[in-house]
């Protein structure tokens, strides 16, 4: 159920101040519900985000606060599960007033730790806005009510979408370093992080955790980890270190120091591949239908790339056969098998390589490109380069380049890889190939950003 938002409602719950806080305890400051700026701060919105920054936090007052080069300290929260939950114990708010906090003396503790000098923030996913099951006025009234019970200045940082702001991404945490002047800003050792979503089996008083995603979340920042329990009713037993992260962890990816593996023990890519005469920017001058120069490379090749969605194959033909001529094919770009088809033969004919960068999962689906290739070239010679990425792997990767294109690559589902590897069957010489090679991932980076991006946890 959402909350309705007739310009009456709206009107209304703008004007309104809260009397007493949900606890029934006289409120400290008063504060307008979910204003679009109010005498604390003001609130923000962008595709995927809402903000609430406090007038504390602007750079003249932080630099009154902490000093100029004072490293500062900074408790950061989940909201929900974590703060808050359901006054009507439902397992989502049917109206923005249905919370209460989780346990006493919470808003307490937070007042004590804005006294100690720590910077309150929250970070919270609400997927909700973004798919219109809720409203943003709905989230905003709910955050604004909650600061009402709470003295200190508190910020709030509310992801609505599914790109890199929603945890465990670290978009939100990077906003809010840019708000207060930047990360270097920041005492990570002496910060620490609180959420609900810990990856915790089920236990005595205690359900099973939905996901991991505040672990993670607090491991891309760099900052400790408390559970709510841990944190605000002191049961040790709840506590939850990095250790007990479960899944695939990027941070354990090796680089060695070759990413191809031939049968026959070959390592050297310039082996491997026929370099021809042909322009890295042929292949867009064909796809886009322009005119090719007259070079022609030295020995005519057909590389069929294997593997699953998001494996690497793209990036391993933009680094090792794009630069040498060879014309990419790709049905992803294309969108129909007839165009791919008819650029094949069209580069063949012209006498170039080509690079066949689909999925090409079994030998039906190699076999209708060998054959295009064999009915232009009986000489063509016909590589295989089978991608040996790991489906964790792949589907890390899947994700980060979704959030990182902000929507822009399109997420490929988890069913896409089970179709895949249902289909799968290796290439094999029998079908007319004449070389197989595996190739497995090799992570590149040309910047520490890059890095940093390929190892966050997904």
């Amino acid at each position: 159920m959402s909350f309705k938002e007739s310009p009456r409602t709206r009107k209304r719950i703008r004007q309104s101040t809260l009397g007493l806080s949900p606890q029934g305890q006289p409120k400290l400051r008063k504060i307008s519900v979910a204003p679009d700026d109010n005498d604390r701060g003001a609130w923000d919105h962008r595709k995927g985000l809402i903000t609430f920054i406090p007038h504390a936090w602007k750079p003249d007052a932080i630099r009154a606060k902490y000093g100029e080069d004072a490293p500062i300290k900074v408790a950061a929260f989940d909201l929900d599960s974590t703060l808050i939950t359901t006054k009507t114990r439902a397992k989502f708010p049917k109206t923005p007033h249905d919370w209460k906090f989780v346990f006493q003396g919470v808003a307490n503790k937070l007042n004590a730790l804005s006294d100690e000098g720590y910077l309150l923030v929250l970070f919270t996913n609400q997927a909700g806005v973004g798919n219109g099951r809720i409203t943003d006025l709905f989230v905003k009234t709910r955050i604004a009510a909650i600061m009402a019970d709470v003295r200190a200045d508190m910020g709030a940082f509310v992801a609505t979408g599914k790109d890199n702001y929603r945890k465990p991404g670290t978009g939100m945490w990077e906003e809010f370093a840019q708000s207060i002047g930047g990360l270097q800003l920041i005492d990570p050792t002496n910060s620490f992080y609180v959420g609900d979503a810990a990856g915790r089996p089920a236990r005595p008083g205690g359900d099973k955790d939905f996901s991991d995603s505040d672990l993670r979340f607090s491991i891309n920042i760099g900052l400790p980890f408390r559970t709510p329990e841990e944190y605000f009713a002191n049961k040790k037993s709840e506590a939850v270190s990095a250790s007990n992260l479960k899944g695939f962890d990027p941070r354990t990816i090796v680089q060695t120091a070759s990413d191809v593996t031939l049968l026959d023990g070959t390592t050297d890519v310039e082996a491997l591949l026929t370099k021809s005469l042909t322009p890295p920017d042929v292949a867009k001058d064909l796809i886009m239908g322009g005119a090719a120069p007259d070079e022609r490379p030295a020995a005519q090749t057909m590389v069929l790339m294997h593997g699953m969605p998001a494996s690497g194959k793209t990036s391993f033909v933009r680094r090792h056969l794009l630069s040498r001529g060879y014309i990419w094919i790709n049905q992803d770009t294309m969108q129909t098998f007839a165009r791919c088809a008819r650029a094949t033969r069209e580069a063949l004919a012209s006498g170039y390589s080509v690079v066949i960068d689909n999925t090409n999962p079994n030998k039906k689906a190699r076999g209708r490109y060998i054959e295009i290739g064999k009915g232009c070239n009986q000489g063509l010679r016909i590589l295989a380069l089978c991608m040996k990425t790991p489906k964790d792997l792949a589907q890390h990767l899947n994700i980060v380049r979704e959030r990182e294109s902000k929507g822009g690559v399109q997420h490929i589902p988890v069913v896409a890889y089970h179709m895949f590897l249902k289909r799968a069957s290796p290439p094999e010489l029998e079908e007319g190939i004449d070389r197989i090679a595996d190739i497995k991932f090799l992570p590149c980076f040309s910047s520490e950003r890059e890095q940093y991006i390929f190892t966050r946890l997904t």
